[in-house]
């Protein structure tokens, strides 16, 4: 009995240390941080929310920290055997063919965890970089290894109770904000990659800086313009266009999901027109460019009032008390393109076809 009872105290204790986090190699962080006037900030806080590490960035913008692992773990599966855990009395027991270490087959409840049981180590979740100004976090980002060396623009409209990721475009260099909602991750910035039938709003390239590109629908789908005024044809698919690799260009339906997973009901998401009254206004910046119809950015989405550019040329409705309209993958019956349109005199999301020359914004979403 005591060699029974040893033998399960030392397996519960094997699983136990599978449980505790295994040492990574060192990891350096660094990055550079400036103001939404693209100038170095200084004296701004960085610090890891679960190592405690921190550091405060130079005249240069610049900071970088240096310690061991900061808590990144990875999966691991270590097999117990071919026996199963079963709860007898209050107690964990492995049990081979029925039978206990005893040989003993009497009085088993069902089984826990069953056959082939592995004891996994969970993937620990990753630490987190706060950037914070007089004291108060104005910034989160994820942590990876890899994450060296780069620019973040710290934007205090931005929600700053949203953990962010990063995404860097390997074409162009340029690096966008990430956000999880709901199942989906989306770019929480405009796609701002300079291709053919695309322009700055206003042509000012500080228009591009704050708030990405205006593309026609054959350019953000990298289609002929043949299909200006043709229908593609083509659905049900996760469509690259010009968004980096492993994003694509959102399905109208992707809108939808991104609707309902911050409170639209999914009736009311499929309709055309103006839907969601609660909902548009949580998409919205809070960024004090919105007028009356100023944005919660509860979701992170964080989106500005980037404009449109029209058919003939002309430019409209860009920056404070203006609007937003961005392209979907998707088109509808009559040669057009659906969009989404957020307004300064309303706090809908208006969902509604388009010409495919007009020029709207685009939000990439995650393969």
């Amino acid at each position: 009995m005591k060699t029974s009872r040893l033998w399960i105290a030392a397996t519960c204790a094997a699983v136990l240390s599978l449980a505790s986090p295994a040492r990574s190699a060192d990891i350096a962080l660094s990055g550079i941080v400036l103001g939404t006037d693209s100038k170095p900030l200084s004296g701004v806080a960085v610090s890891l929310a679960q190592a405690g590490n921190s550091t405060t960035t130079d005249a240069a913008g610049a900071w970088s920290l240096n310690f061991p692992s900061v808590g990144i773990r990875t999966r691991q599966a270590v097999p117990v055997g071919s026996g199963r855990l079963t709860l007898e009395d209050g107690r964990l027991a492995v049990r081979f063919a029925g039978r206990d270490l005893a040989g003993r087959g009497h009085g088993v409840l069902p089984t826990v965890l069953g056959r082939g049981t592995l004891a996994a180590r969970s993937a620990g979740s990753q630490d987190t970089l706060l950037f914070s100004q007089g004291g108060k976090v104005r910034l989160r980002d994820t942590v990876s290894a890899s994450r060296t060396g780069i620019v973040r623009t710290l934007d205090t409209t931005l929600n700053a109770s949203i953990i962010y990721g990063h995404l860097m475009d390997s074409r162009d260099g340029q690096t966008y904000r990430t956000v999880k909602i709901g199942s989906q991750v989306w770019m929480a910035q405009n796609l701002n990659f300079k291709a053919d039938s695309s322009w700055c709003p206003d042509d000012s390239v500080k228009n591009c800086e704050a708030y990405g590109r205006l593309y026609q629908w054959t350019a953000v789908m990298a289609l002929s313009h043949s299909y200006d005024s043709t229908s593609w044809g083509v659905t049900g698919v996760s469509h690259q266009g010009i968004c980096p690799h492993a994003w694509h260009v959102p399905s109208d339906s992707q809108w939808q999901v991104l609707e309902t997973s911050v409170g639209m009901d999914a009736d009311m998401a499929a309709k055309t027109g103006y839907r969601g009254t609660v909902e548009g206004s949580e998409l919205k910046a809070a960024s004090g460019l919105w007028g009356s119809y100023e944005g919660t950015d509860d979701f992170g989405f964080a989106i500005l009032p980037s404009g449109v550019r029209g058919s003939n040329g002309s430019f409209f409705f860009i920056g404070s008390g203006g609007d937003a309209y961005f392209w979907t993958a998707s088109e509808d019956p009559r040669k057009s393109a659906w969009g989404r349109y957020f307004s300064s005199v309303l706090s809908d999301v208006y969902r509604d076809d388009y010409g495919k020359t007009v020029g709207f914004s685009l939000r990439c979403i995650q393969d």
